[in-house]
C-alpha cells in the first residue's frame, strides 16, 4: 500500500479524535454552567420565597396594627409601646453619635501625637549625625591640605634628592589612601542622613488598645446614666422589653394608665435633650468604671460583664446606693454595637 494512503488515513483519525475530544470538553462546560445556573435559579427562588414570606408578615403586622389603632383603648398602649421602642432608639443613636465622635477627636489627638513624635525622633537621629559629618568633613579637608603641602613640596625639591623625594612620595600615598577612606565613609553617612531626612511618617495603625479601653468604658458611662434618668416609671426596663415583645401582647394597664405613660415618656424625652450636666456626669463615671473594671487579658478592650453587675447610684459613693441592672450583659441600648 503506497505510505501517502497511509500517512492520510492516520491523519484523517487523528482529526476525528480531536473533534470527539473538542465535542466532550464543550458538553462537560455546557454541563458545567447549566449547574450553575440552576443553582442561581434555586437561590434566586429562594429568596423570591423569603421576600414573599417578609411581605406576608408586614402586611400582618399592618393589618393587627390598624386594628389596635382603630380601638381608642388599644391605640393608647400601641402609642406608649411604640414610644418606648423610640425611646430605645434615641438612646442607643445617642450612645452610637457619642462614641463616634469622641472616638474621631480621640484618633486625631493620636494621629497628632505620632506625627510629633515620629518629626522629632527624625530631627534627633539627624542631629546625632551631624556632627560625626562636620568631623569627617575636617579630617577630609585636612588630607586634602597635607597632600597639596607635600605635592608642592615634591615639585620644588631637586631630582637628585631621591631618597627624600621617595620617603616624601610614600608619605603622600598614605594620606591619599587615608583621604579616599575618608571620603567613601563621608559619602555613606551624607546618604544616610538623606535617607532619616527622606523618610516618611509610617500609616496610622487606628486607636491604640488603652484609647479603645477608654472609648468603651465612656460608652458603658453613658449607657448608665441614660439606665438611671429612664429609671423613673421604669422606663428603661419597659424600653428594653418593647423591643422584643410584639405590639399586640404589650400591657400597660387601662387607657388611661397607657395615656399617662405616653405623657411620662414625653416628659422624659425633654429632659434629656434640655440636660446640660451629663457630660460631666459621663466623665465621672467613667473615671470611677476604670478604677474598678476588670479584663479577661491585658489586650483586651471590653471589660468584663462580671465587673459591671450593677449601678451605682453616686460613682463616687458606690455603695450608698445601687440599682441591679447590668447595661454590658443585658445588652442595653444596643450597646455591644456601639463598642470599639
Amino acid at each position: 500500500m503506497p505510505a501517502g494512503i497511509i500517512t492520510g488515513k492516520g491523519q484523517e483519525a487523528d482529526s476525528g479524535d480531536d473533534r470527539l475530544l473538542e465535542l466532550y470538553w464543550n458538553r462537560a462546560a455546557v454541563k458545567k454552567e447549566l449547574a450553575g445556573l440552576r443553582r442561581e435559579r434555586y437561590d434566586l427562588l429562594e429568596k423570591l420565597r423569603e421576600q414573599a414570606a417578609e411581605a406576608a408578615h408586614v402586611q400582618e403586622q399592618y393589618a393587627a396594627l390598624q386594628d389596635l389603632l382603630a380601638n381608642a383603648d388599644t391605640a393608647a398602649t400601641a402609642i406608649a409601646h411604640f414610644q418606648l421602642r423610640a425611646l430605645w432608639q434615641q438612646c442607643a443613636t445617642r450612645i452610637s453619635e457619642f462614641v463616634g465622635e469622641v472616638a474621631e477627636k480621640q484618633m486625631r489627638r493620636e494621629q497628632e501625637h505620632l506625627q510629633r513624635d515620629f518629626r522629632q525622633r527624625r530631627a534627633r537621629r539627624v542631629a546625632e549625625v551631624g556632627p560625626l559629618l562636620e568631623a569627617l568633613q575636617l579630617e577630609v579637608a585636612d588630607h586634602v591640605e597635607r597632600a597639596r603641602a607635600l605635592e608642592r613640596l615634591l615639585l620644588e625639591m631637586p631630582v637628585w634628592r631621591w631618597r627624600k623625594r621617595r620617603a616624601l612620595k610614600q608619605q603622600l600615598a598614605v594620606i591619599l589612601a587615608s583621604q579616599r577612606l575618608r571620603e567613601a565613609e563621608l559619602e555613606e553617612l551624607v546618604h544616610t542622613q538623606a535617607g532619616i531626612e527622606a523618610e516618611v511618617e509610617p500609616p496610622y495603625a487606628g486607636l491604640s488598645g488603652e484609647s479603645r479601653r477608654l472609648l468603651n468604658l465612656a460608652a458603658l458611662a453613658l449607657a448608665q446614666e441614660l439606665v438611671l434618668f429612664f429609671e423613673e416609671h421604669d422606663l428603661a426596663r419597659r424600653a428594653r422589653a418593647a423591643m422584643s415583645e410584639d405590639v399586640r401582647n404589650a400591657d400597660f394597664g387601662t387607657r388611661e394608665e397607657a395615656q399617662r405613660l405616653s405623657r411620662v415618656i414625653d416628659e422624659r424625652m425633654a429632659k434629656l435633650m434640655a440636660h446640660r450636666q451629663l457630660s460631666s456626669a459621663v466623665k465621672r463615671r467613667t473615671d470611677a468604671l476604670r478604677a474598678r473594671v476588670e479584663y479577661r487579658r491585658d489586650e483586651d478592650v471590653v471589660p468584663l460583664a462580671r465587673s459591671l453587675e450593677h449601678i451605682a447610684r453616686d460613682p463616687l459613693l458606690p455603695d450608698d446606693g445601687r440599682v441591679q441592672v447590668n447595661v454590658l450583659a443585658e445588652e442595653y441600648w444596643n450597646i455591644h454595637a456601639a463598642l470599639r
